[in-house]
């Protein structure tokens, strides 16, 4: 793995997008999961999450628990799933705008895309990137 860079927590960095198409894989492995929710980055820091636009996902404050001592962000997708356990964007879009014991009923899941930085560390380029 190639040596990190020491950096500090960035308030932003641009993700890697969806694309069409396959991609090209040197290893054969070729994978690209679309789910139904609301793109985003999640900040953690030790003295708090930062700019906290989780009012309507109180759940996801658990995350930023387990985060606790360290400084990253993570790039991810906020999903509702059904009781089938399928991605239900409308469930999602309800939770914006719905009350807070919605919560309990739909809970949402952050699915981790990306760790974009920890602890001072940029994530390392992808071979493609480096090329």
């Amino acid at each position: 793995m190639p040596a990190a860079i020491a950096e500090e927590l960035p308030r932003f960095l641009a993700p890697m997008l969806c694309s069409t198409g396959l991609p090209e894989s040197a290893d054969g492995w070729l994978l690209q999961v679309k789910f139904d929710g609301i793109r985003g980055q999640l900040r953690s820091e030790p003295r708090g999450p930062g700019n906290n636009r989780t009012a309507c996902f109180r759940e996801l404050d658990a995350l930023h628990a387990q985060l606790a001592r360290h400084r990253a962000l993570l790039d991810g997708e906020v999903v509702v799933f059904d009781h089938r356990g399928r991605p239900d964007f409308a469930a999602v879009r309800h939770r914006l705008t719905g009350t807070p014991r919605t919560a309990n009923y739909r809970p949402a899941t952050f699915v981790v895309w990306d760790l974009l930085h920890l602890d001072g560390a940029l994530g390392a380029p992808s071979p493609a990137a480096r090329a």
